[in-house]
C-alpha cells in the first residue's frame, strides 16, 4: 500500500512562475510536486498544498481551518511543511527569529495531540548568493539564514523530521525567491531521495 504525504507550502510549492505578466504557474511537468509524485508513484501519494503568499499559520486564529484540513485529507503518513520565506520577505522589518517563533507555535499545535503521521519540517531555500550583494535583498538574505538553525532546534524540541533546503543552492528566477525550472527539477530530486529513504 502506498504511503500518503501532504506538503504544506507557499508559492514554490504551488509552482508560481513570476516571468509572465502578473505571474503564472509552471505546467505540471515542471512543478516539483508533480514530478515528485510521478517519480515516487509506486510508494507514495503526494498531496500538494501550495498557496502564493502563504505565511506560517497562526494556530490561535487558524486552528479550525487546520483541524478541518487534517480531517478532510484523511489518513496521512507524512505532514511536510516548508514555510517561512514570506514571513521574512513580505515585511519591511525582516526577522528570521520572529519566523522561528511562529513555527514554534505551529509545531506546538501539530504535536499537541497524538497524530497518526510523522511531521517533516523543511527549512526553505535561501536567496541566491548574488542577492546578498544587492543592498535591497541583503537584509532578507541575512534573516532567512536564521531559519535553518532555528528550525533544526525546533525539530529536536518536538521530535520531528528535519531537512534544511538552505544547504542546497537551488536555481531561482530573476526575483531571487522563486524556483526556476531547473530549481524545480533539482528540488524534486532531493525530495525523491528523502522520501524513498524513509522506512
Amino acid at each position: 500500500m502506498r504511503k500518503r504525504a501532504l506538503f504544506l507550502g507557499d508559492s514554490n510549492t504551488y509552482g508560481y512562475d513570476p516571468r509572465g505578466w502578473g505571474g503564472g504557474r509552471y505546467p505540471a511537468e515542471i512543478r516539483w510536486t508533480d514530478t515528485l509524485a510521478a517519480a515516487v508513484k509506486d510508494s507514495w501519494e503526494i498531496i500538494p498544498l501550495g498557496q502564493n503568499g502563504r505565511c506560517i499559520p497562526d494556530p490561535v486564529y487558524e486552528q479550525r481551518y487546520y483541524d478541518q484540513l487534517l480531517r478532510d485529507c484523511g489518513p496521512l503518513d507524512l505532514f511536510a511543511v516548508m514555510l517561512g520565506t514570506n514571513d521574512v520577505v513580505l515585511t519591511g522589518r525582516p526577522s528570521g527569529s520572529s519566523a522561528v517563533r511562529k513555527m514554534d507555535a505551529f509545531l506546538q499545535y501539530l504535536t499537541a495531540e497524538a497524530r497518526p503521521f510523522r511531521i517533516l519540517l523543511i527549512a526553505p531555500p535561501l536567496l541566491p548568493k548574488e542577492a546578498e550583494q544587492t543592498a535591497a535583498y541583503l537584509p532578507y538574505a541575512r534573516e532567512l539564514k536564521k531559519l535553518g538553525p532555528g528550525y533544526e532546534k525546533l525539530a529536536e524540541k518536538y521530535g520531528t523530521l528535519f531537512w534544511d533546503a538552505g544547504t542546497v543552492q537551488f536555481p531561482m528566477t530573476y526575483d531571487h525567491v522563486h524556483f526556476s525550472e531547473e530549481g524545480h527539477r533539482l528540488f524534486s530530486q532531493h525530495m525523491e531521495t528523502y522520501l524513498l529513504s524513509l522506512a
